[in-house]
């Protein structure tokens, strides 16, 4: 069987951001409610393990690919922005079983350089 083609290669990457939207949404969402403590923890847990599951299943299904040898690097930098998010994902957990305060504030910084990343990456796959 041959490897995949440029064009096969950036449609499953752009699938794979496409598929984690939703989740960084409300991911967003989340964390602006935590700020303002509006949601109650148990409802952040129910939602951030959707996400996280999310994530899992985007991640598992895109490192199955076998992207073309020049597109590797690109290949892994998906991967580590998906590795990257679960991060985010569960530095909020750790916020929701501690209670700190501190630990909201570096699960939003974590946010925030994982969107510029995710921006970063995306246009990167667009340019292909």
């Amino acid at each position: 069987m041959f490897g995949m083609t440029r064009k096969q290669f950036k449609k499953k990457s752009s699938q794979a951001l496409k598929d984690t939207g939703p989740s960084i949404l409300l991911l967003m969402e989340i964390t602006r409610k935590q700020q303002k403590k509006t949601i109650p923890p148990e409802e952040a847990k129910t939602k951030l393990d959707r996400i996280r599951e999310n994530v899992e299943g985007v991640f598992f299904n895109y490192e199955k690919i076998s992207p073309p040898a020049p597109y590797r690097s690109l290949y892994f930098k998906v991967l580590r922005l998906l590795t990257h998010l679960q991060e985010v994902v569960t530095s909020n957990q750790e916020y929701l079983a501690l209670g700190a305060d501190q630990q909201l504030e570096e699960s939003l910084k974590l946010l925030e350089e994982f969107r510029e990343e995710f921006h970063s990456l995306r246009r990167e796959i667009e340019s292909i």
